[in-house]
């Protein structure tokens, strides 16, 4: 089993960052009102100034504070634009929103699959995969907007030697293994998070969540791969835009 478990880990000007965004949306300071001094927050949080600055950089480009030099940092929102817009015409356009993002490798291990898994992934309970997990961000944001699983083929599973710096598994298996996907199917549905996602995506637990199942099938109907994405209330949004094909000619009948 290989694990990257350190990249699991928040940088301690991102976890200010959460921090902070929990005290303002538990409404400790009004809109508009100053927040604590730089002064103030580093002895807070036990940090240089140089880790608080990162941390409210931070905050400024997800729209929560507004920041002038040589003043205090100034409330601007308690829900801020947070929503990554997906606008796509085409199964490529749906995968693509990932070249607008970032994202972090957290770990690549073996598990046993259970009965829930198995009807998912087409496999026998009890076997084992491969799965390769992410977190995904805006770039400019704090807490991410996506978490995903990926499942792949035995077939495959060589893959893992190439994932440091990989954001997509998918993209991997065609360059490597010179797959070309015939058919891309996607399945999309509400739930609550559990314990585990709510720590990954910095959400409460029960918090509604979208989860986004895609199957990448190859020729002769191969699957080789499966990922499973969990996405935040009012963090990500898939707009969808369809040509209607009208017929070529339009015949005009007379009224009944």
């Amino acid at each position: 089993m290989t694990s990257i478990s350190g990249k699991t880990k928040k940088t301690v000007a991102q976890q200010i960052a959460l921090d902070i965004i929990q005290d303002i949306q538990a409404s400790k300071w009004k809109l508009g009102e100053s927040l604590p001094s730089e002064m103030e927050l580093t002895k807070r949080f036990k940090v240089s100034r140089t880790t608080l600055r990162e941390a409210l950089r931070r905050l400024q480009e997800s729209g929560y504070i507004h920041r002038t030099q040589g003043a205090r940092s100034v409330l601007a929102s308690q829900q801020p634009e947070k929503m990554f817009v997906n606008i796509a015409s085409t199964a490529d356009d749906i995968l693509l929103y990932v070249k607008d993002t970032r994202s972090t490798l957290l770990a690549s291990e073996y598990i046993l699959v259970d009965d829930v898994l198995a009807s998912v992934l087409n496999c026998e309970k009890g076997s084992q995969r491969l799965r390769i997990t992410f977190l995904r961000w805006r770039k400019d944001a704090v807490e991410p907007f996506c978490y995903t699983e990926v499942f792949v083929a035995p077939l495959f599973e060589g893959i893992q030697t190439r994932l440091e710096g990989a954001s997509t598994v998918y993209n991997l298996i065609e360059k490597y293994y010179a797959v070309a996907y015939t058919r891309i199917e996607q399945g999309i549905e509400a739930q609550r998070a559990d314990p585990n996602l709510a720590s990954r995506l910095s959400v409460l637990v029960d918090s509604p969540l979208l989860r986004v199942t895609t199957m990448f099938y190859g020729a002769n109907d191969l699957l080789a791969e499966v990922s499973i994405s969990y996405f935040p209330e009012r963090r990500y949004k898939l707009q969808i835009v369809r040509q209607r094909h009208e017929q070529a000619t339009n015949t005009l009948s007379e009224p009944l």
